[in-house]
C-alpha cells in the first residue's frame, strides 16, 4: 500500500515538475488572465504580482497519464507492481480531472498600505474563460457570495476564529466515487469501514449525518481574562495566561443530527456525568462537572438556531447564544475589528480574524518555552533564537474570501505588512529545512561528546584508585571521596547527564560534600592483586558505560 501511494502522488508531482517548460504547438498563443486578474489588484503598494497557470495546468490530467505510461513501459516491472502503478495513477488522473484545477487561469496578490500601521492584501485566482462550472475545487467551498452570518454568533473576546464554506457531504462522497473509480479495494474498504462503524456506534450513516450538515464549518478561540490560568514556566515557576476556550461550529440543515449525537452520548456516558437543558431550537448536553484539567474542560454539545456547537464549557456556548440572540456584543462591535474590516466586503465565503491579543498569547507562550529549552537544551534554543522562526511583533489581522464564476478572491487588512511576512517565508523556510537537518545533527553530536566526557571521567577516577592503591598497600578505599587528591578537579565526579549535578561544579574540594557523585563505586576495599584486570570497579548509571580493574572503561555489556 506505501509503494502505491508513493508511486500515485511522487507521478502527480513530476507531471506538475516537468510541464512547466512543454512548448506549446506552433501557432497555438497562450491564454492569459492577465487584465482580468490586475484589474483587481492594488497598484502603488510594496507587492505587485501575476502568474499565468494555463501552461502549468491545462491538461495537467492528461500528462499524469502519460508519466503513468512511461513508467509502466519500463521492462521487467512485476504484475503486481503494474496494478500498483495503474490503481495509484488511475486515482491521481482522476483527481486532477475531477478538481477543477486545470481551469485555473491565473494568480495574483498585491499589498499596499491604507493607512499608518495597516496593510491591504488582495489574492485573486482566475477562472480560464467559459470553462464548465464543474470540479471539487469550485463546488467543495461554496459557489456564491453570502453574508458572514458566523461572525454574528462571536462575543467581543474572539482572539481567533477561522470559518468557511466546507461541503462535508460532498468530500466525503467523493472519496468513496474516487477511491471506486481507481479500483483500490483497500482504500474502499477503509471507507467501507468508517461508514459502518459511525452507523454501529450512534445508529445512523456517516454519509447520513454529513447529509444533514449545511456547507459551513468554523472554529474560534475565545480567551476570559477574568479567568486566569497559570501554567508550568522556567525555573519551576509558572506564568499566568487568560483562559483560553473552543467553540468548533457546524451549520446544519436542521436538529436532527443533534439529536442523534445526543442520544449516543446519553447511551454510553454514565446517568450522572451528564447535564442537557434548553428547549426548542436552543438545546444543550454535557458534562455535569469540569473535568481535572489544568485549563477549565466541561465539553457541551448545543444546537442553537442553524449550528451545531461543540464548546469546551458550557459558558461559551451560553455565550455564543446570547451574542447572536443580540443580548450581548459582538466581535463586530470592538474597536478592533471595525478597523481591521473597514473597506473589505460584508459578504464572502470564508473569514478569519487573529487579534492583538492571540499575538501576545503566543508570544508568552514562546518566550516562556524558550526560557524552559534555554535550561534543559541551550543549543536548541539558541538554534530557535537564529532560525527566524519564531513570532516576531504582535500582529492582527482579518481577511474575507469569496467564489464566484470568474475565480476566488480574497482580501486581508493587517497591522503587518504581508511582504515582510512572505520575505520571512522565503528566508524562513531554508532556515527551517536547514535547521530540522542540524539539530538531530547537534543532539546527536551533544550526545556523543556527553559519553565522551563520561567515559573521560571514569578513566581519571580509575587511575585515580590504581594510584591510592599504589600508596595504601594495594588496597582501594572504603569511597571515592578518598582519591580527590589523586584526580585533577571535582568536576571528574559528575556524570553530564546527572540530573543532580551542581550547576555549576565547585572549582575546590572545599565546597563539594563528601560523598557528592555520579558514579556507583562498585569495589570499595578490595584487594587490587586478588582481583582480576577485567572486574568492573565503576559505573555509570546514565550511560551504561563503566571502569575496569585495570584502569580500561568500555560500555556494561562488552566488558563482562
Amino acid at each position: 500500500m506505501r509503494s502505491l501511494w508513493i508511486t500515485c502522488w511522487a507521478g502527480c508531482v513530476l507531471a506538475v515538475a516537468t510541464s512547466a517548460g512543454a512548448p506549446r504547438p506552433a501557432g497555438v498563443p497562450a491564454s492569459t488572465a492577465f487584465a482580468e486578474v490586475t484589474s483587481k489588484l492594488d497598484p502603488g503598494g510594496s507587492l505587485f504580482l501575476y502568474l499565468s497557470t494555463d501552461q502549468w495546468l491545462a491538461g495537467l490530467a492528461d500528462r499524469v497519464a502519460g508519466l503513468r505510461d512511461a513508467i509502466l513501459a519500463l521492462p521487467d516491472m512485476p504484475e503486481r507492481e503494474r496494478r500498483q502503478v495503474r490503481r495509484g495513477f488511475a486515482l491521481a488522473e482522476n483527481l486532477v480531472r475531477n478538481s477543477g484545477i486545470e481551469t485555473i487561469a491565473g494568480v495574483g496578490m498585491s499589498s499596499v498600505a491604507v493607512e499608518p500601521g495597516l496593510y491591504r492584501f488582495r489574492w485573486v485566482m482566475a477562472r480560464t474563460a467559459g470553462a464548465a462550472e464543474d470540479g471539487y475545487m469550485w463546488r467543495w467551498f461554496g459557489s456564491e457570495p453570502h453574508a458572514l452570518d458566523w461572525l454574528g454568533w462571536m462575543p467581543t473576546n474572539t482572539a481567533y476564529l477561522v470559518n468557511l464554506d466546507l461541503d462535508l457531504a460532498g468530500v466525503w462522497s467523493a472519496l468513496r466515487r474516487e477511491a471506486r473509480a481507481a479500483g483500490i479495494p483497500a482504500f474502499e474498504r477503509a471507507l467501507d469501514r468508517w461508514e459502518a462503524r459511525v452507523e454501529q456506534e450512534v445508529g445512523r450513516s456517516l454519509s447520513a449525518l454529513l447529509g444533514d450538515t449545511a456547507g459551513n464549518v468554523g472554529i474560534a478561540l475565545v480567551l476570559d481574562p477574568s479567568r486566569p490560568v497559570a501554567l508550568p514556566g522556567p525555573g519551576g515557576g509558572a506564568f499566568e495566561i487568560p483562559q483560553p476556550e473552543l467553540a468548533v461550529g457546524l451549520k446544519v440543515r436542521n436538529p436532527r443530527i443533534y439529536e442523534t449525537l445526543a442520544g449516543w452520548l446519553r447511551r454510553t456516558a454514565p446517568p450522572d456525568a451528564l447535564e442537557s437543558g434548553g428547549e426548542g431550537e436552543v438545546r444543550w448536553i454535557g458534562m455535569a462537572q469540569p473535568m481535572p484539567w489544568p485549563l477549565r474542560l466541561q465539553p457541551t454539545l448545543g444546537v442553537a438556531g442553524d449550528y451545531l456547537w461543540l464548546t469546551t464549557t458550557r459558558e461559551v456556548f451560553t455565550r455564543l447564544r446570547r451574542v447572536h440572540a443580540g443580548e450581548e456584543p459582538s466581535l463586530r462591535t470592538t474597536p478592533e475589528f471595525q478597523r481591521l474590516s473597514r473597506g473589505l466586503p460584508d459578504r464572502g465565503n470564508s473569514v478569519a480574524f487573529v487579534s492583538a491579543a492571540f499575538g501576545r498569547l503566543m508570544q508568552r507562550w514562546q518566550e516562556a518555552t524558550l526560557a524552559m529549552l534555554e535550561q534543559d537544551q541551550p543549543a536548541l534554543a539558541q538554534v530557535l533564537r537564529a532560525s527566524g522562526l519564531l513570532m516576531g511583533r504582535v500582529a492582527a489581522s482579518y481577511a474575507v474570501g469569496w467564489h464566484d464564476a470568474t475565480g476566488s478572491q480574497a482580501m486581508s487588512q493587517s497591522t503587518e505588512d504581508p511582504v515582510n511576512q512572505l520575505a520571512r517565508a522565503v528566508v524562513v523556510g531554508p532556515l527551517a529545512m536547514s535547521a530540522g537537518m542540524l539539530l538531530p545533527a547537534l543532539a546527536t553530536a551533544r550526545d556523543r561528546a556527553q559519553d565522551v566526557v563520561c567515559r573521560n571521567n571514569l578513566k581519571q577516577l580509575a587511575l585515580g584508585l590504581l594510584l591510592y592503591a599504589d600508596d595504601h598497600q594495594g588496597q582501594l578505599p572504603e569511597d571515592l571521596a578518598a582519591i580527590r587528591e589523586y584526580v585533577p578537579s571535582p568536576e571528574v565526579f559528575f556524570c553530564p547527564l546527572d540530573p543532580a549535578k551542581p550547576d555549576p561544579v565547585p572549582k575546590s574540594w572545599e565546597r563539594l560534600p563528601a560523598h557528592a557523585g555520579s558514579y556507583e563505586f562498585l569495589t570499595p576495599g578490595v584487594r587490587v592483586e586478588g582481583a582480576t584486570a577485567s572486574k568492573v570497579t565503576l559505573r555509570c548509571p546514565f550511560h551504561g558505560s563503566v571502569a575496569h580493574m585495570d584502569g580500561s572503561v568500555t560500555k556494561e555489556n562488552a566488558g563482562r
